[in-house]
């Protein structure tokens, strides 16, 4: 701490284009330090908002009668670190927003209070100990010896049940031995109770999870306990990696591939760069681990850029489960509307009969997609977006899963009047709904975010079903990742290719890595096991690969077109979209813009694309255009978009539209 006359401050403007970045008077006798977090008058009306101290000086070229005085000092120390506030500095050029937010989200939620968060009791040193098989007892060495002085981040590629969680454990125990510390990220909060309760039997309170449903005060608590050592592992979501550890050993992103890694909000940071980034800073080991690695990390392991250990087979020595492909054409032409097949149906009667559990898999939560009237076919849409209504049975309405807009379900057409209005298509409640009727005598569990959305409601439906309360789980995406349920013998995916159609190029990667991760739950403890997936696409690659659990043949296939077609990883992408109330400013500034794109590329060095909609054109009275950009040089691709975006700014009036710059989005808008 020290004093000084004038601070620098990062404080979120109202613009992402802003600079962010303000010199404020310091009032006699307070300290100040570099990462303090202070509150500060802000614009005209001089309205409070937080910042962060990013530098001191004792004198400006600001006059000083221009400028105002910090309001109050919130943290008596530091908040984030030199290292941390680098990160910022780096997320925000690289991730194109502002400082502030990239210090908010490194930042815990609000000045911490002198508050002992109660640890959990638990006795370090049960579990038994794991005899690791040869593959497993390779992979533990060869991280280990990456511990002091890492080379690069590696990938450790285990088929599901291959003991990735058993080789991480390990690598963590030396890690804290050697007097460090860990993060271990998982994709879905809904894993943070089991991993938790894996590493708390090993390691005791040396375990604290992060996530965005713990209140501020909880997040600031574990925070605290991180900065004094209390707790050596944090578990949690993307935003672990930003806990403030001093001495980082090992950050493990399980699930790697999966896309729930990039931030949709501002910062729009992608944690797996973040972890990156912090490796090379602190020296930590970054381990990803998957069994259906994204392409873009598995081209990268091809070329020796990050390091690659494989785990073939099952840990306990069973071999994987059967896989069986349903060809639903077949049902529709037997007159069955149903979204179990007669396969399905038959062999959950079997697995129910010898007392196994069973899991059903359907990514697309809701009753229907869609309500339709059969005699105009007239399909009820959102008023605020470009999207169907979905039907929710719980409470018998019409939602938007944008906006949240609900309406009742109509006894008649809004159109046409007649009262032949149906729903159609299959989401979980509907499943739900039709595997209750079949088995009535079965315990019924549905996991999706309409069932998680109470809190604990995602741990509750969790641990009755691990504890064999429920014969039957539905759920979504939620529960296709990283579950070890031993009861498990049968796992049917409802509609596999549903994910293959969504306009996205990476389409067949997603749906190809869902229904391996989903397939890999059945059998795990040797209970025999057994996959049905069911699909109107029984010839795809996709599905074909991952009935067969061939990830490689399915990255041979994907990466021949992905390079036919310059996509990544091969190229990069740059994706502009705008957005505003009026669509015919949003049109005419996206036309400004892609004017100015293709006058500036002359040399046609860039692919470019648009204007054209977005694939969701209107979201909340927001309607949405875009405009991409394709090159194999980022940098260069960076600076071309970003001037283009700078020229805009000058010439065009903006006023009512944002603009959203993303390089290489894990989804196309």
């Amino acid at each position: 701490m020290g004093s000084a006359m004038y601070a620098v401050v990062a404080v979120a403007a109202g613009s992402r284009w802003a600079g962010g970045r303000y010199t404020y008077v310091v009032p006699p006798g307070m300290e100040l330090a570099p990462g303090c977090a202070v509150t500060v008058p802000f614009g005209r009306g001089g309205a409070l908002r937080r910042g962060y101290v990013i530098g001191l000086s004792d004198d400006t070229d600001i006059p000083p009668g221009k400028l105002k005085a910090i309001e109050r000092l919130d943290s008596p120390a530091p908040v984030v670190s030199a290292r941390q506030s680098a990160l910022a500095e780096w997320m925000s050029e690289k991730y194109y927003c502002q400082l502030a937010d990239c210090l908010s989200v490194i930042a815990p939620a609000r000045p911490e209070r002198k508050r002992r968060a109660k640890a959990k009791a638990s006795a370090r040193g049960g579990p038994p100990e794991i005899e690791l098989n040869p593959a497993q007892a390779e992979a533990v060495a060869a991280l280990t010896a990456q511990l002091e002085r890492p080379e690069r981040p590696w990938l450790l590629f285990g088929v599901t049940g291959s003991g990735k969680t058993e080789v991480y454990a390990r690598v963590i125990e030396s890690a804290l031995a050697a007097g460090k510390t860990a993060v271990f990220m998982v994709p879905e909060i809904a894993l943070t109770p089991q991993t938790e309760r894996l590493l708390s039997a090993r390691f005791g309170g040396d375990a604290a999870v992060i996530h965005s449903r713990q209140t501020p005060l909880e997040r600031s608590d574990v925070w605290r306990r991180v900065r004094d050592g209390s707790a050596r592992i944090v578990v949690g979501p993307r935003s672990a990696v930003f806990a403030p550890m001093e001495r980082p050993g090992v950050i493990v992103i399980d699930e790697e591939h999966d896309a729930a890694y990039k931030s949709e909000q501002d910062p729009k940071y992608d944690a797996r760069e973040v972890a990156e980034w912090i490796g090379r800073a602190a020296g930590a080991l970054v381990v990803y681990g998957s069994a259906t690695p994204s392409l873009d990390t598995f081209e990268r392991a091809e070329r020796g850029e990050i390091g690659l250990i494989e785990l073939p087979a099952r840990a306990n020595g069973l071999p994987p489960p059967a896989v069986e492909i349903v060809d639903m054409r077949l049902e529709t032409a037997a007159g069955i509307d149903s979204p179990i097949s007669r396969r399905l149906a038959g062999a959950m009667g079997e697995a129910l009969s010898a007392g196994n559990q069973i899991m059903l898999f359907l990514n697309r939560r809701g009753h229907s997609p869609f309500v339709s009237c059969r005699v105009c076919g007239d399909v009820m849409r959102c008023g605020r977006c470009a999207v169907n209504l979905t039907y929710h049975s719980d409470d018998g309405t019409a939602r938007c899963h944008y906006c949240g807009e609900s309406r009742p379900l109509p006894k008649t057409c809004p159109v046409c009047g007649n009262p032949h209005v149906y729903t159609f298509g299959w989401g979980t409640q509907k499943v739900e709904e039709a595997v209750r009727e079949m088995f009535p005598g079965a315990a019924v569990l549905r996991l999706d975010s309409d069932a998680a959305r109470p809190k604990g409601a995602y741990e509750s439906i969790l641990r009755d079903f691990r504890s064999r309360s429920a014969d039957i789980l539905i759920g979504t995406q939620m529960i296709a990742k990283g579950h070890d349920f031993p009861g498990v013998s049968l796992v049917g995916v409802i509609a596999a290719d549903q994910a293959l159609y969504t306009g996205d190029f990476r389409a067949a990667e997603g749906a190809f890595a869902l229904m391996t991760q989903m397939t890999g739950r059945a059998g795990r403890a040797g209970t025999g096991g057994l996959s049905i997936v069911q699909t109107y696409s029984p010839g795809h690659y996709s599905v074909i690969c991952a009935a067969r659990g061939d990830y490689r043949a399915f990255y041979g296939q994907e990466i021949l077109i992905r390079r036919r077609m310059s996509y990544p990883p091969f190229t990069h992408i740059f994706q502009i979209v705008l957005s505003g109330e009026d669509e015919k400013a949003v049109i005419g500034a996206l036309t400004t813009l892609a004017h100015i794109m293709g006058r500036l590329d002359r040399a046609g060095e860039f692919e470019l694309f648009g204007p054209a909609p977005a694939l969701v054109s209107k979201i909340n009275n927001n309607y949405r255009w875009r405009v991409m950009a394709k090159a194999a040089d980022e940098r260069r691709l960076r600076i071309f978009a970003m001037f283009s975006i700078d020229r805009l700014r000058r010439f065009a009036n903006l006023n009512g539209i944002t603009i959203m710059p993303s390089m290489d989005p894990r989804s196309i808008s």
